[in-house]
């Protein structure tokens, strides 16, 4: 591979705002180098909650969760700032690197985030990089044609109404039994009632960024409708609750 092939791979030369799933999704290319769909990179910066953490005397390990996946994120002891504790939201940056068969990110450094809000910024842009590096699909009036000919799509439209008048139904229950006064939609992605209604109903195999635009879309129905009111900055909450 000429350098001229790399340096004209933006991404290569700065660390991919990537969700984890996508880590382990990786094609190993070269030594050091992956291909992530159409480009090359090989530094990655992940964000999470700290699910585990194993220690020796040279290298700590973090284990984050990011909801698609968990992956070991390693750090040389000196290069820590500031020690993230189990539950720490945190900002991981470093290298792909496989070990032993395993996956991994060996760390430059791990930060711990005080603003909640920074993990939903991280995943709007590591959505914004997939879709600069994913080819687009073009949807042809060929094929379009041939959906409707065979009634797939009537089909599809009818089980998509029944799919979401469930998942309104199990999000409007959950907020009444529960405390939440005001939220976000990509925080009810942690409850696991609704993630599994829309998986069962939608195939298990949605990614966790599917699952989310599924919810947000769900809160915007729900909104213009009158059950939900939208606040301010995307926030919702349950009216008369």
């Amino acid at each position: 591979m000429s350098n001229v092939m790399i340096d004209s791979n933006s991404l290569f030369h700065s660390y991919v705002k990537i969700f984890i799933k996508d880590v382990y999704n990786l094609t190993h290319a070269k030594k050091g180098l992956f291909q992530y769909y159409n480009r090359l990179i090989d530094s990655v910066e992940v964000c999470g909650i700290v699910a585990a953490i194993d220690k020796n005397r040279r290298v700590a390990t973090f284990y984050v969760d990011d909801s698609t996946g968990i992956i070991e994120c390693g750090i040389w002891h000196e290069k820590i700032v500031e020690t993230p504790q189990l539950g720490s939201l945190v900002r991981a940056r470093g290298k792909v690197n496989e070990y032993n068969g395993r996956t991994q990110i060996f760390c430059l450094d791990i930060f711990i985030m005080q603003d909640p809000n920074y993990e939903l910024l991280h995943f709007s842009q590591a959505i914004h990089y997939r879709s600069e590096c994913k080819p687009l699909e073009i949807e042809t009036p060929e094929s379009r044609s041939a959906e409707t000919e065979d009634g797939s799509d009537t089909m599809s439209s009818t089980t998509n109404m029944i799919t979401d008048a469930n998942v309104k139904a199990a999000l409007v229950a959950c907020l009444t039994e529960s405390s939440i006064q005001e939220f976000f939609p990509w925080e009810l992605r942690k409850v696991p009632v609704i993630v599994d209604l829309i998986r069962s109903q939608n195939g298990m195999s949605l990614s966790f960024n599917q699952i989310t635009k599924y919810i947000i879309k769900t809160c915007n129905e729900l909104a213009d409708k009158g059950t939900l009111q939208m606040i301010d900055k995307g926030r919702f909450k349950l009216i008369n609750k």
